[in-house]
């Protein structure tokens, strides 16, 4: 489609996903799905992970369909989504690394080998302590994306559930890990 009738077409469009069209919300999917990947894969995002964050861009576009404006440009408020989203990832990834890098450097200072893996042992008999202590579906859902390496979206088809029930459920795990490790875990 010219970009001219694209144009054209997204005030109607907007109008009809207000009301929660799920057609217009087809059409606009099909208009900009792609688009929104390979913006997302300029920024060097994995495949797999473009895929996973077209789905949330839509995701929150259908959540907050009610909130748009009937001007508002669909190009311009995708694109500004899918940016934040990338720069959320890369912030995220950052602090994981950070982490690790902590990690990395407490084991490091260890001289004895003998003592970092009773350290080592001790902390990973910790973490299944606290994996344990999760509501069995939370637990489910770590297991399968922490140990297994699963993504959002084969966990969801996994367990026949939203991937947003997926997400909410890691935040969720992550936190009380995180929260445990914070409270009793002084390097």
């Amino acid at each position: 489609m010219e970009k001219n009738k694209l144009n054209e077409r997204e005030p109607l469009l907007i109008k009809k996903l207000i009301k929660s069209d799920s057609y217009a919300f087809k059409e606009i999917f099909d208009l900009y799905g792609q688009k929104v990947f390979y913006f997302a894969r300029k920024f060097s995002i994995p495949e797999q992970e473009a895929e996973c964050i077209v789905q949330d861009i839509f995701l929150k576009l259908w959540e907050c369909r009610k909130e748009l404006e009937k001007d508002t440009s669909l190009s311009a408020f995708l694109f500004t989504l899918t940016k934040n989203k990338v720069l959320n990832l890369y912030r995220k990834r950052k602090n994981e690394m950070r982490y690790i890098m902590e990690i990395r450097n407490i084991f490091s200072q260890s001289h004895n080998q003998t003592e970092s893996s009773i350290i080592y042992s001790d902390l990973s008999n910790l973490a299944m302590q606290q994996i344990n202590k999760l509501p069995q579906r939370r637990k489910q859902i770590y297991y399968l994306k922490k140990i297994k390496g699963l993504s959002n979206k084969e966990i969801s088809e996994k367990l026949n559930i939203s991937i947003k029930t997926v997400e909410n459920q890691m935040t969720l795990a992550i936190k009380f890990m995180t929260s445990f490790s914070d409270k009793h875990l002084q390097f």
